[in-house]
């Protein structure tokens, strides 16, 4: 307008404006143009001024003004978007503060984040129609920019939050035997894990059925680590929950089935005799049940050489058993059973039907003592009177056991080893089979007959005509008692003829020397004791010799010395060292062991010694002492 300031205007207002809409507000004051744009509204307006200057010059003109559109922004949340739910539709509408799809020029998608989610994302009608990729789940930006119809731009986003869908996986199963300690299983491989998700993040048991199953169980690294109670058997059922790196959620459920190990059992065998009555075992008390368990059901799986029974059933646990006529054998029965906590049972039962039993004639024997190992053969058995073919499987001692040190049968021979010096009678009892396969049994007797004992007396020293009663001969070391004594006999008597009189009875001997007897008697016995003891022996009797004299002076511990022969008892000794020697001493009555200068006797002395020089000639040196006497 060419003017400085605002008092050289005497008037100055609007009096016009295009796109009234657009300005709620349009004046001038002082000089100045002041306006405001009405809400939401935008475009161009050419305002209309007229005035008049102070000096009365008239103005006139326009102001163009532009409200440029502000970008409106909005922005919204899908949350309830299962992932593989197909088709969604999002409405845009009340985020761009619209009414109506016509009201939008253009609309589209400008960018997306976690593009892999998403199979489909589109805008029509100013909706958001997407759908997600198969077995995806996650957050997904959906940008936006558009254009309304008056021109005004939109940006915008919209999240989309995909959620998981919970994997069920299907029924794992597993099966273990009781009693089979701890147990793993890899759990890993049941779950569908999505491409590159990784491993599992977690998986937690949340529920457990039959728990009496397991003593413990958890999951490590992926593994399910489980022990097995012992005898316990069933299913337990364990629940569980998962969840992957990638946040997915599993569950699903494990089923343990542990299965029960069947037992086994042997039934005590039973014998019976062939043509017998009909037994019965009771099967509940011989099966060992579990604790607490009756028994369901039992029945015979097998039977081997079934002709030898007439019956073998089985009927409410109890089982029948009957041999079938004039048979006999061996029978293998197989068993079967269950218990009323479903553990099964298997078992064996061996019957023999014994034939009837023969008996055996087994002639005597006789072994020797000490000889060894000895071997009989026993083949010579008969039966009724004749002989038949025996395989004999057992020998047993009835009698004497003690005799014996060992007793083993070998290819039907019976091999003996007595016991070291023993003797005496021995029973054996013998069992076997026939050739036809009839028991048969039978005793045989063996006598040990004894070596033959040899004993020997002490020599007794008797004067001469002097009767003299010794009672028990036998006593002296390791000699038989004459309380058991089955036999004794006098075999022979050397110098017999320097007795008077001899007689033995009940082991009482009664000996008189003749009256003018001089020399040695040997009696020579033999006996047997009534347990078979055969014994010799002799004893000897000194009748007034020189021997006596010995006996008289020195010990018979001296006299066994034989160092001491030159020195104390010999002939040629001098002990008393008296210039007379033992045989001069003995035939002049001196005492070899005192001094004598003069011994008694003195004018036989020259006797003597004559008869002494004479006897030189001879080896004997007792005639010599007997002459001198």
């Amino acid at each position: 307008m060419g003017l400085s300031s605002p008092n050289q205007l005497a008037s100055l207002a609007v009096s016009g404006q295009s796109n009234i809409r657009i300005l709620s507000q349009a004046i001038v004051e002082d000089g100045l143009f002041k306006y405001e744009g009405v809400t939401d509204f935008f475009g161009q307006v050419l305002v209309y001024i007229s005035g008049q200057g102070v000096d009365g010059r008239p103005y006139s003109g326009t102001v163009k003004i532009t409200v440029g559109p502000l970008t409106r922004q909005f922005s919204g949340v899908d949350q309830a978007v299962p992932e593989n739910s197909g088709q969604h539709v999002f409405n845009l509408l009340p985020l761009m503060g619209l009414s109506r799809p016509d009201q939008i020029a253009s609309l589209e998608v400008s960018s997306l984040s976690n593009s892999q989610i998403l199979s489909q994302v589109v805008v029509v009608n100013g909706q958001l129609n997407y759908q997600g990729a198969t077995d995806r789940f996650g957050q997904v930006v959906v940008s936006l920019a558009g254009r309304g119809v008056d021109g005004r731009p939109y940006t915008g986003t919209v999240t989309l939050m995909v959620s998981p869908l919970t994997r069920v996986l299907t029924l794992i199963e597993v099966t273990v035997e009781e009693n089979s300690g701890q147990q793993s299983l890899n759990l890993v491989p049941f779950f569908r894990l999505s491409s590159g998700a990784g491993d599992l993040a977690e998986i937690r048991i949340t529920a457990n059925s039959n728990a009496e199953l397991l003593s413990q169980f958890g999951v490590i690294d992926g593994q399910l680590i489980f022990l097995v109670n012992g005898d316990q058997f069933g299913t337990t059922n364990l629940q569980f929950q998962a969840e992957g790196n990638d946040g997915r959620p599993y569950m699903g459920e494990i089923a343990i089935h542990v299965t029960p190990i069947t037992r086994t059992f042997t039934l005590p065998e039973q014998v019976l005799e062939e043509n017998s009555n009909q037994v019965s075992l009771n099967l509940a008390t011989s099966i060992p049940l579990s604790a607490g368990t009756t028994l369901v059901s039992s029945k015979v799986s097998s039977l081997s050489n079934s002709w030898l029974l007439e019956q073998i059933t089985v009927e409410n646990g109890i089982l029948f058993i009957k041999p079938a006529k004039n048979q006999f054998g061996q029978i293998a029965a197989g068993l079967t059973a269950l218990g009323s906590d479903g553990r099964p049972y298997t078992g064996t039962l061996n019957i023999i039907v014994s034939g009837t039993t023969l008996f055996a004639i087994l002639a005597d024997h006789i072994f020797q003592e000490n000889q060894g190992e000895q071997v009989l053969s026993l083949d010579s058995a008969r039966v009724d009177g004749q002989p038949i073919p025996i395989i004999w499987e057992s020998a047993q001692s009835l009698a004497g056991a003690e005799k014996i040190h060992a007793l083993a049968l070998r290819n039907n021979h019976l091999v003996v080893m007595p016991a070291a010096n023993s003797f005496g009678s021995i029973e054996i009892k013998l069992s076997g089979k026939s050739d036809s396969g009839r028991r048969v049994e039978g005793v045989l007797r063996i006598y040990i007959q004894s070596e033959i004992r040899k004993y020997v007396s002490p020599a007794l020293v008797l004067a001469a005509g002097s009767p003299v009663r010794l009672h028990n001969i036998l006593n002296f070391p390791g000699a038989p008692a004459y309380s058991n004594l089955q036999r004794f006999e006098i075999l022979n008597i050397e110098n017999e003829s320097l007795l008077k009189t001899l007689s033995i009875n009940q082991g009482t001997a009664t000996l008189e020397p003749l009256h003018d007897a001089q020399g040695e008697v040997k009696i020579h016995f033999s006996g047997m004791t009534t347990d078979q003891l055969r014994f010799e022996g002799e004893f000897t009797v000194w009748v007034n010799t020189y021997r006596a004299w010995q006996l008289e002076y020195f010990s018979p511990s001296e006299l066994g010395d034989e160092s001491l022969r030159d020195t104390l008892w010999g002939e040629h000794a001098d002990p008393d060292s008296d210039g007379w020697e033992n045989y001069l001493e003995y035939c002049f009555g001196g005492n070899p062991s005192a001094r004598e200068e003069n011994p008694a006797g003195f004018p036989q002395m020259l006797g003597c010694v004559m008869a002494w020089h004479i006897s030189m000639s001879i080896s004997w040196f007792e005639p010599m002492i007997q002459t001198c006497y």
